[in-house]
């Protein structure tokens, strides 16, 4: 477990509970994540996008007493497919 001052800073600071993500189709789909480290894997069957839009909806706040945070940050997001024409069957 890594740790700056003396406190583990993924419980001393804020952390996604629930985003909205937006296509530029129209459509729009909320993603809850549990409140663990690691990275999550979010497959969204057919999304046909040229982009995506990330709304933080709400946050798990930082622990008590962990020399807490209100921040929230995100390290790193991908999204990965295919073009229209190659998409697997």
């Amino acid at each position: 477990m890594k740790r700056l001052g003396g406190w583990d800073r993924w419980w001393a600071n804020c952390r996604l509970r629930c985003v909205e993500l937006t296509f530029s189709d129209g459509h729009s789909r909320e993603v809850a994540f549990s409140d663990r480290e690691g990275w999550r894997v979010i497959h969204l069957n057919k999304v046909q996008a040229s982009w995506t839009d990330v709304t933080i909806l709400s946050a798990y706040p930082a622990l008590p007493g962990s020399n807490a945070a209100s921040d929230l940050c995100v390290s790193e997001a991908a999204f990965a497919g295919w073009p229209v024409a190659a998409q697997p069957q």
